[in-house]
């Protein structure tokens, strides 16, 4: 699983669709705070520690929102992504 895969299985986990998930994804991958990760999101997470995901997980949950918030701000899903969300 690439670190694109397990955004889009968190993304879509959650209630998003798998095309809101996509859009969410291109956004985080165009985002400059993920410049560290340019020519990784292709690469198998399972050579990094777990930790990366997680950390990754705070960017895609924060662009996660503000999508939601711009084209569905009642989605039933948005709980889900806000601050008291868990991370797992």
């Amino acid at each position: 699983m690439t670190f694109k895969d397990k955004a889009k299985e968190m993304l879509t986990e959650r209630g998003l669709s798998e095309d809101e998930a996509e859009a969410v994804i291109e956004k985080v991958v165009a985002a400059p705070e993920t410049a560290a990760m340019q020519g990784r999101w292709d690469s198998h997470i399972e050579g990094y520690p777990p930790q990366v995901v997680n950390v990754l997980w705070v960017t895609v949950k924060t662009h996660a929102l503000e999508y939601i918030e711009a084209t569905c701000p009642l989605a039933w899903f948005k709980p889900m992504f806000e601050e008291s969300a868990n991370v797992q």
